[in-house]
């Protein structure tokens, strides 16, 4: 009903009548040109919208009708298949049960589930020996190395020394960038040297990092920087 009445909307005389009522609500009824293709445009989008929002609708519940159909069969096929089973499977558990408790041999003859006495069971048959523990041979201990705490120092001071792509080294490099600006294009940063590419490039893959200054925001362009072609983006003070 709802694709019909879109269809019933979109015949030149209904849609005439909400162009100009738009034009009268919407436009201060200045009928013109430019007001008259706005209204225009605005119901062409809204009917296409909602073509598209309800169709998709359709779709999807004829694929959920499909899958239910699917699963309906499946469980009348299992339900059928059970109730024409004419095995009364615990009535032959339960004489099973029977027939062990008495222990008769005639019982284990006939039965339809193939049980039989063993002589050799009995009340130890499920005893498990303990697995034996491998001996532990003693080593004798090594002499621990000494090593040299000024060099153990150095090592360490070196390690955690601040590199040029820190967060906070990049951070340095936005803020000079940037200075009294609150957003700027990665393009129209100032590169001289390679090592300012890398520091570009950190600016991408720490962008999420709490403790950055900055955030970005991705755009659709490229720029060359010394022979390089990159992805732009622009970097916002947060």
């Amino acid at each position: 009903k709802i694709l019909s009445k879109i269809d019933e909307l979109n015949e030149s005389k209904n849609f005439n009548k909400l162009v100009n009522k738009y034009i009268e609500v919407k436009c201060d009824n200045v009928k013109n040109d430019e007001n008259i293709e706005e209204a225009t445009n605005f119901y062409n989008e809204a009917f296409d919208y909602l073509r598209n929002q309800f169709e998709e609708i359709e779709s999807y519940i004829e694929m959920l009708n499909h899958k239910n159909s699917n699963y309906l069969r499946t469980a009348q096929s299992r339900v059928t298949f059970l109730l024409n089973e004419d095995t009364d499977v615990e009535g032959r558990i339960t004489n099973s049960l029977k027939g062990i408790e008495k222990m008769d041999e005639e019982f284990f003859n006939d039965t339809i589930f193939d049980l039989f006495s063993n002589g050799n069971l009995d009340e130890y048959s499920l005893y498990n020996p303990v697995n034996k523990r491998s001996k532990i041979h003693p080593k004798e201990l090594e002499d621990i190395e000494e090593y040299d705490l000024s060099e153990i120092n150095e090592y360490f001071d070196k390690m955690l020394k601040e590199n040029d792509l820190s967060v906070s080294k990049i951070n340095e490099f936005v803020d000079s960038n940037l200075k009294d600006k609150n957003e700027l294009l990665v393009s129209e940063f100032e590169v001289n040297e390679f090592i300012d590419l890398l520091k570009i490039l950190c600016i991408s893959i720490y962008s999420e990092n709490s403790s950055t200054i900055y955030k970005i925001e991705r755009m659709d362009t490229k720029f060359n920087k010394l022979g390089y072609k990159m992805d732009d983006f622009k970097v916002k003070r947060r």
